[in-house]
């Protein structure tokens, strides 16, 4: 499946406009007033057979005026992965360029970040994408464990200089613990651990975040720590001369409401980085964001306007404050689109098609197709489950749209109530529908308060 990405900034006023050059900090891409490109990327992203694909390219934008980046057009994701059942749990192996699996907010999507741009603690202290290998192993319980081995150098040309990154993420999720515009109630905690030794600099740190979505409302916290210490200076200079302690952490607070038009998610957040513990000066910044996206009727575009208020908490004060528009296009695009939306296709052909689960109920396919103002389908399986017969068709009851965009699956295999499943589905981020499942015909809100349920993403053929 082909997708595309395009997120445009219109900077309306910049204080930092000095004739001959502006001062260059943390956390500011020094745009004067005018109309910059934050991310154009295409791409292609598949699944056949338990082994998934995902190829993007794109130029590489830099963060900020001290950050490298590059006009020229490269590879953002190359990504070959396979997924299985193993033992209680679903197991998932990768090897190529991702994202290290250490910062919660460097792992939500870009497509899903309310100010199109990350806090500057993420951005300074959390790897990024590395070439390397990676196992991703989730229970039905909702616990996820991610060990990863990464060449650590930022290169697609294989590890140059003998330095090695080892990272290590455990989670604890109930629903979508990676986006805040959506109105499902939601919570994940996570800590991650990385180790690096590069060629005169070894580095090492840690990180908790949460994510907590309730009564519309998302609160995203993090924290991180980097220590940084010389190691074999004899070959080359190492990054520090002495052991370094960085220290990051970010807030942010969001409310997601429907409208005629869409829905709107007005947010601040505040990023504090702390660039080596101990010295007071420059490298200690605060970054306020402040704004509102509108999610359009149509899907994946996006509109917002905000202000960036940068403040030295050491060191000499510079006026460096922003206020800027945003725009995004996202192909294919999240589910933002309300049911009706004049000029938009209906509802249910976003669920149309043929879907495949993966991990604990790997084998399962639903086939649905729009019957009138509903939609309709069947379900059947592949491998033997329960009683369930394998390569027959078990018809599904009519199913609408609730309030939230979803669609509540009843699959009764044997007509009796036995081995009665029910899945919520709704489109998400890649093209997929994703939701809670939940066996023994028990509806959501009595599996909810038991701690009950799986969540499952169904990929297209």
């Amino acid at each position: 499946m082909p997708t595309v990405q395009i997120q445009a900034w219109g900077t309306l006023y910049d204080q930092d406009q000095d004739p001959q050059a502006d001062t260059a900090t943390y956390g500011d891409p020094e745009s004067d007033p005018g109309v910059s490109i934050q991310r154009a990327r295409i791409g292609l992203i598949g699944e056949t057979g338990g082994v998934d694909y995902e190829l993007r390219f794109g130029p590489a934008i830099p963060y900020d005026a001290l950050t490298m980046g590059s006009e020229n057009i490269g590879v953002i994701d190359a990504i070959v992965g396979w997924s299985a059942d193993a033992g209680p749990g679903a197991l998932r192996l990768s090897v190529g360029t991702e994202k290290v699996p250490f910062s919660r907010e460097e792992l939500i999507s870009s497509a899903d970040l309310i100010f199109q741009e990350r806090g500057v603690g993420t951005a300074w202290l959390t790897p990024g994408r590395e070439l390397g290998v990676l196992a991703d192993y989730a229970l039905d319980s909702g616990l996820r464990l991610r060990a990863g081995a990464f060449n650590g150098n930022g290169s697609l040309l294989g590890d140059n200089n003998g330095g090695e990154l080892g990272v290590l993420r455990l989670e604890w999720s109930r629903g979508d613990g990676y986006r805040t515009a959506v109105s499902e109630s939601a919570v994940s905690v996570g800590l991650s651990a990385l180790t690096e030794a590069d060629v005169a600099t070894s580095s090492s740190g840690l990180g908790a975040d949460l994510l907590l979505r309730a009564w519309r409302f998302s609160l995203l916290v993090e924290a991180n720590q980097l220590t940084l210490s010389p190691s074999n200076t004899e070959i080359t200079v190492p990054d520090v001369f002495d052991p370094v302690v960085q220290r990051s952490a970010l807030v942010q607070l969001s409310y997601l409401q429907e409208v005629k038009g869409g829905s709107v998610e007005p947010a601040v957040r505040l990023a504090l980085l702390d660039d080596a513990k101990g010295r007071q000066d420059n490298g200690d910044v605060a970054l306020l964001h402040a704004g509102l996206s509108w999610h359009t009727p149509r899907e994946g575009l996006d509109l917002g306007a905000g202000w960036v208020h940068r403040q030295e908490l050491q060191g000499r004060p510079l006026a460096n404050d922003t206020a800027r528009l945003w725009v995004q296009l996202v192909v294919p695009g999240p589910r933002h689109q309300p049911a009706g939306a004049k000029g938009a296709p209906h509802w249910s052909e976003r669920f149309a098609g043929t879907w495949h689960s993966q991990g604990v109920l790997s084998g399962a396919v639903l086939t649905l197709w729009p019957d009138g103002e509903l939609v309709d389908g069947n379900f059947r399986m592949t491998r033997p489950v329960g009683r369930v017969e394998v390569g027959r068709l078990y018809d599904l009851e009519a199913l609408d749209q609730n309030d939230q965009g979803q669609i509540l699956v009843k699959v009764d295999p044997h007509g009796d109530g036995t081995d009665v499943v029910w899945f919520e589905l709704a489109p998400s981020d890649g093209g997929q529908l994703c939701g809670w499942g939940y066996e023994d015909g028990r509806r959501q809100d009595t599996v909810n308060s038991q701690g009950g349920g799986a969540w499952v993403c169904w990929t297209p053929e």
